[in-house]
């Protein structure tokens, strides 16, 4: 015992002559286990433990029983030499430990899977089931977490109301109480209540963990096994928005891995068809793609995937590479991205430059004309004001004087109808560039020109722009018919006396029908 080292060959031949002599098998496992425990008891000998046991002439059930315990104390594995007798013993002792929790111990287990165990066939199928109900496993407790979760929130609605009604009826009294409970439903309601459980973050960062073990060795398989990627992504439609941020965690990974093993063009022909509530995680897929290989060889795919899920997110990384006529008819899709940051994202590639060939006036004009193309809804409206605001005349890189002038002056000639948002960008402009005034009159004069007062937004907008810029804009304001004229002085308050002061000092640039409107003789 005092040399160990030196003889742990010899016990290897004293064990194997005990098989050989057929001695009663009482005497090898009594031996066995002295030895075993001599073994164990030794600091430096954590290989030495485990190429011993793999050397055994024979490998009672005790003793993998014993390597369990061995494993979880030393948190370290390497049975991936186990003889064919004993790889079906092995592989359910490696599977226990495919999700442990400790990271080091779980990696070195699913390396040893996928390296040793997965490339026989026996135990290739034996290893996809039990990948598979993990992740069913994690599913199931998802599940069940989630419906707790909206039970605790439903009670703790209730207690609320009834706290509240309760208040009530003191009829004014407990004024502070009254007022301490009403700062707590309020800050619950904004998601900071000041009574949130300290412990809740702990335990939900230990679920995410428990999550994580659980889809490690489905992941691991699919690097090997791209077909297996399907499932992944049904799985992924199938979890909660908490369990989803560990399947997007793992993209990258697998991934990259995949291309390293050579089976890039196995997980591009994958992309013809995404499973309904899986999007976020083939755009992922298709981003990480994208970062890695040549974007041309993803247009076809994408394409293909696009025509089944209608989804444009799955555009946005290859944008670069995407054709003119594609980008135009599609640019629609791409204002409506969901959510929004996206949808800003695929309009910032567009400006720094594509195959598609679209500027920065041009892109302006885009955005403005699909205001008017389609009815929007007053908050989409406000959604697409913010992104030509953040997008383009915030831009001063991309957007100076001459490219917003050159867009406000072909909206002004050309876009029929004349964009809803038109009026809204020009007075942008001039709070920027003052400047301008002199161009943005010409523009409000070519306006009068098209009978723009149909839109009623524009309506209004040209209303404040004549206002913000009397009395310069007189002469343009002069311009309209009698009709709308007479509209604007009612409807633009502040606009009359200053108007007719304008007109007594210039009566020749006013017809007859104007001073009678404005009373002057």
């Amino acid at each position: 015992k005092e040399n160990w080292q030196d003889r742990i060959g010899l016990a290897k031949c004293f064990m194997n002559h005990i098989v050989r002599g057929k001695t009663d098998s009482k005497r090898y496992l009594k031996v066995l286990a002295s030895l075993l425990n001599d073994l164990w008891n030794r600091v430096d000998t954590g290989a030495e433990f485990q190429e011993f046991v793999l050397n055994l002439p024979m490998i009672p059930k005790q003793v993998f029983e014993n390597m369990k315990v061995y494993v979880s104390e030393n948190q370290q594995i390497n049975l991936q030499a186990f003889r064919p007798t004993y790889r079906d013993r092995a592989a359910n002792l490696l599977l226990e430990f495919s999700k442990h929790p400790l990271e080091n111990l779980r990696t070195s287990t699913i390396n040893i899977l996928i390296e040793s165990l997965f490339p026989i066939k026996m135990l290739r199928t034996r290893l996809l089931k039990c990948a598979h109900d993990y992740v069913e496993e994690a599913l199931k407790f998802d599940k069940t977490s989630q419906k707790a979760k909206a039970k605790a929130k439903e009670k703790e609605e209730r207690e609320d109301k009834m706290q509240l009604k309760k208040e009530k009826k003191t009829d004014g009294e407990n004024i502070v109480e009254e007022d301490q409970s009403n700062k707590k439903v309020i800050a619950k309601a904004e998601g900071s209540s000041g009574d949130k459980d300290d412990g809740q973050s702990g335990d939900n960062n230990e679920i995410k963990k428990i999550w994580r073990n659980h889809l490690d060795l489905q992941f691991a398989i699919a690097t090997r096994l791209p077909s297996l990627i399907p499932e992944i992504m049904e799985q992924f439609s199938r979890s909660s928005r908490d369990l989803q941020q560990i399947f997007s965690s793992l993209v990258n990974k697998l991934v990259d891995l995949v291309i390293a093993d050579g089976n890039e063009k196995k997980i591009s022909n994958l992309l013809s068809k995404c499973p309904k509530g899986a999007e976020d995680f083939m755009y992922l897929i298709i981003h990480r793609l994208s970062e890695k290989l040549d974007e041309k060889n993803l247009i076809s795919p994408i394409k293909s995937l696009y025509r089944t899920s209608k989804d444009a997110r799955f555009f946005i990384p290859i944008l670069k590479k995407l054709d003119r006529e594609t980008t135009l008819r599609e640019f629609p899709n791409f204002v409506r991205i969901e959510p929004v940051k996206l949808s800003r994202k695929a309009m910032n590639v567009l400006l720094q430059g594509t195959d598609a060939g679209i500027d920065a006036p041009h892109l302006l004009i885009l955005l403005h004309e699909f205001s008017s193309k389609f009815k929007l809804e007053p908050h989409n409206l406000i959604r697409l004001r913010n992104t030509i605001y953040y997008v383009c005349i915030n831009n001063r890189e991309k957007y100076g004087k001459e490219e917003l002038s050159i867009a406000l002056k072909k909206m002004a000639e050309d876009s029929d109808p004349i964009p809803t948002l038109f009026m809204w960008t020009l007075m942008q402009v001039l709070g920027l560039f003052p400047e301008l005034e002199n161009f943005a009159m010409e523009l409000l004069s070519k306006l009068n020109q098209r009978q723009f007062w149909k839109d009623d937004n524009l309506w209004k907008g040209y209303l404040r722009c004549i206002k913000m810029h009397m009395p310069r804009s007189f002469p343009v304001l002069l311009q309209l018919p009698i009709n709308q004229l007479g509209k604007a002085l009612e409807e633009g308050d502040g606009l009359r006396n200053p108007l007719a002061e304008f007109v007594g000092e210039n009566p020749s640039s006013a017809r007859r029908q104007i001073l009678n409107l404005l009373d002057i003789r």
